[in-house]
């Protein structure tokens, strides 16, 4: 539970996702990232990549992005939301979806659920079936040629550290959930 991962009027989501089923919870998937109550990026049973963001519009339930990431292959998933540019935007190895129009400053839904969790969201049962690799959160909207520029590249310590507005970074290259970026948001694992 960290302040520092707390988004308002803008953030961008980050993971590399490599699915081998359909998740654990039946209707709704498996969760990528997310601090419930307040953003959730998660991949359906069919594929889908959804969200459930506390914000004004479209309000806290899933929302069907249209971007897939398909079973036994590796896919870059970013989003990105901007509260001045009304909308929120998913993307998939670098290349934008359809944008959903979305408005509103990013509240809590679930005050007691406060802890970024990866894999998994706290309180509910809804774990990710397969891997997840080079975990971001940021508390800013990166442009398209940001996205498209960046989800192939690895950032080291010290890069990481650098960037304000990066409140978030879990690579896992040591085996750990250590978090690289400036805020040293360190987890645990478990069940993996």
């Amino acid at each position: 539970e960290s302040a520092s991962t707390v988004v308002t009027t803008a953030f961008t989501l980050e993971a590399w996702v490599y699915p081998t089923g359909p998740g654990s919870e039946p209707n709704y998937g498996g969760v990528i990232v997310g601090r419930a109550g307040e953003y959730l990026l998660s991949r359906f049973p069919d594929g889908t990549i959804r969200f459930a963001h506390g914000m004004t519009t479209p309000g806290y339930g899933w929302v069907d992005t249209g971007v897939v990431a398909p079973l036994g292959t590796w896919t870059h998933i970013a989003q990105t939301y901007d509260a001045a540019a009304g909308f929120v935007e998913t993307y998939a190895n670098g290349v934008a979806g359809v944008p959903v129009a979305a408005s509103g400053v990013v509240g809590d839904a679930e005050p007691v659920s406060n802890e970024v969790w990866i894999g998994d969201r706290q309180a509910l049962e809804q774990a990710f079936e397969g891997q997840i690799d080079e975990v971001r959160v940021w508390d800013i909207a990166r442009t398209p040629i940001e996205i498209a520029n960046a989800y192939s590249k690895t950032l080291s310590a010290g890069e990481a550290a650098a960037l304000p507005n990066l409140k978030g970074y879990w690579n896992f290259d040591d085996g750990t959930p250590n978090d690289l970026s400036a805020y040293g948001n360190h987890g645990a694992l478990a069940g993996d």
